[in-house]
């Protein structure tokens, strides 16, 4: 197994096999599968701090054989959807994004130690990742705002949209495991809400 690695030294193989060691046997006792195991756990200490608290997400992953594959345009804000059903309390949508995110980045890494995908790839996939969770939270806060304070209008009584501009490498669509994610929101005019307590459309907008 070390062969595959020259260029790891020692002591992280050392870590790499007690990450493993906290894996479920299924999972590090399989011949075919430990090897690629102890590669992504030497090469990424994140991935192997995510496999071993969420070892049900690697099994999620490995089953699909989605390990194996790139995603396709808008496959992730699906998958997103299908991971967190609603309705969630503010505690546990946050809880179900941020394993979605565990699990989606732990795929990319998986990729990228087995070269089994360019770096450009990766980098979009990245950005699609954090699209998705961008999203997703904020379809969730507009959910939690409705009851209160209805949805954001127009003098005309349309709606009024929110706009969302990447910046930086998101925007590029070269966002790495790194990255910050920077963000301008800006909305269509003013306006005011249409719920029982209702708010000015800058002021639902902040508290969005």
């Amino acid at each position: 197994m070390s062969a595959r690695l020259p260029s790891v030294p020692e002591p992280l193989l050392g870590e790499a096999r007690r990450a493993l060691e906290g894996l479920p046997a299924a999972l590090r006792d399989d011949p075919a599968l430990a090897p690629r195991l102890l590669r992504l756990c030497a090469a990424s200490p994140f991935a192997a701090g995510i496999a071993t608290r969420y070892p049900e997400l690697l099994r999620q992953l490995l089953d699909s054989g989605r390990v194996e594959r790139a995603s396709e345009p808008g496959e992730l804000a699906m998958a997103l959807g299908e991971f967190i059903v609603p309705p969630l309390a503010e505690a546990a949508f946050m809880s179900r994004l941020r394993l979605f995110r565990h699990r989606e980045l732990l795929r990319v890494l998986w990729r990228q130690v087995e070269d089994l995908a360019p770096v450009p790839e990766s980098l979009r996939e990245l950005s699609d990742l954090a699209d998705a969770c961008i999203h997703a939270a904020l379809a969730w806060a507009g959910e939690s705002l409705a009851p209160r304070h209805g949805r954001p209008r127009l003098a005309d009584g349309a709606l009024c949209d929110l706009g969302v501009i990447a910046m930086g490498k998101l925007g590029g669509r070269e966002l790495n495991f790194s990255s910050d994610v920077d963000l301008i929101f800006v909305y269509v005019d003013a306006g005011q809400s249409d719920g029982p307590r209702q708010l000015g459309n800058e002021e639902y907008f902040r508290l969005l």
